[in-house]
């Protein structure tokens, strides 16, 4: 899910006009940009978008087009791909942290 928001040369408390991924439901509306900068997205594209209060989202700049995405939780994704490694290895987790304590142990011993 992308949403792109366009903001060419705009001053706070100018609305700005935005749109979801063109389909057969089209959403052009506007918004405006509040105190301190705040935008409230539709409900309608909340809904349409899973997005919930307190989601994150990385925005980049491309030249005035502004491009939402949403931050995915890393560590989820990491602890998964760690158990796919482990078992994969044929280690139990004893012997995975008696390993990783090893490593730590040395690399401090190197950096020393």
């Amino acid at each position: 899910m992308e949403v792109l928001i366009y903001f060419g040369g705009f001053t706070p408390a100018e609305t700005v006009t935005y749109s979801a991924n063109c389909t057969s439901t089209d959403m052009d509306t506007t918004v405006q940009v509040r105190q301190r900068g705040t935008l409230t997205l539709p409900a309608s594209l909340r809904e349409r978008y899973n997005i919930k209060l307190g989601d994150t989202f990385r925005i980049v700049d491309l030249d005035g087009i502004l491009v939402l995405t949403p931050m995915v939780p890393m560590v989820p994704e990491l602890a998964r791909e760690i158990e796919r490694a482990r078992i994969e290895a044929d280690l139990s987790v004893e012997d995975m942290l008696d390993s990783l304590r090893d490593q730590r142990t040395r690399y401090v011993q190197e950096r020393t």
